[in-house]
């Protein structure tokens, strides 16, 4: 379409440049998306180490002898973990896997993700 137009007006086009252009471009692009898909691993990566961190905080207040986990709003981990797409299911596995607890299902309808929460040994 690009040589069209220029004949239209007359104009000669130097093909190996246009080539070389659009060489360019491709790469450009490429990059770009190469780019992309690195910032959203990155992400995800980022959201994993949050609620790991998440996980760990409530380990230390359960083996401190607390039952119910208090998150409150000024702590890092509200803003970062549970306000920015909370994932309740890694979360689970997370204090499953390394922490032998669970969220503790028979009080699931009192969980506030924010305020109060609460885990037990897992079963």
């Amino acid at each position: 379409m690009f040589e069209r137009e220029l004949d239209y007006y007359v104009i000669t086009a130097n093909t190996d440049c246009i080539t070389a252009t659009e060489r360019i471009i491709d790469k450009s692009i490429a990059l770009a998306s190469r780019f992309d898909k690195a910032k959203r691993d990155f992400e995800a990566a980022k959201s994993e180490h949050e609620i790991f961190l998440l996980a760990l905080e409530c380990c230390n207040q359960f083996c401190q002898g607390s039952r119910s986990v208090t998150i409150p709003i000024h702590h890092k981990l509200y803003k970062d973990c549970i306000l920015n797409n909370f994932e309740e299911k890694l979360f689970s596995e997370f204090l499953g896997q390394y922490f032998d607890l669970s969220i503790d299902e028979s009080l699931k309808g009192k969980i506030r993700w924010g305020g109060c929460f609460y885990v037990s040994k897992k079963k």
